[in-house]
């Protein structure tokens, strides 16, 4: 798999992934307050907040404090986000993630 095929993939399927997520949970999106997704690319991440039109400033990103750390992402810009007081309980997270086998899961969580 090339670079422009996964991005392809998860610019596509990421925010597919967050609105069926955000349907279940018979929320809007705009209810949401932090988009936390895979840290593959920063360029992914920009892509995923236009498509959704939500503005960037919701999306957590430290790819390039960190790099890519995979699995361990989400969580760990969901710990930061907490360390650094930036969430009040109540807010609306989605954790969104993509890779091996081209699979992509959303998780919704009220903080």
């Amino acid at each position: 798999m090339n670079g422009q095929e996964i991005y392809r993939f998860a610019t596509h399927e990421v925010p597919r992934s967050i609105l069926k997520a955000c349907s279940n949970a018979q929320i809007e999106l705009d209810q949401i307050n932090y988009f936390l997704l895979h840290q593959a690319n920063s360029r992914i991440i920009t892509q995923v907040a236009k498509k959704l039109n939500q503005p960037l400033s919701k999306f957590g990103v430290n790819i390039d404090e960190y790099g890519n750390t995979a699995a361990a992402s989400e969580a760990i810009l969901l710990a930061e986000i907490i360390q650094k007081n930036r969430i009040k309980p109540g807010e609306i997270i989605a954790l969104s993630g993509f890779g091996g086998g081209l699979t992509t899961a959303t998780l919704i969580i009220k903080y």
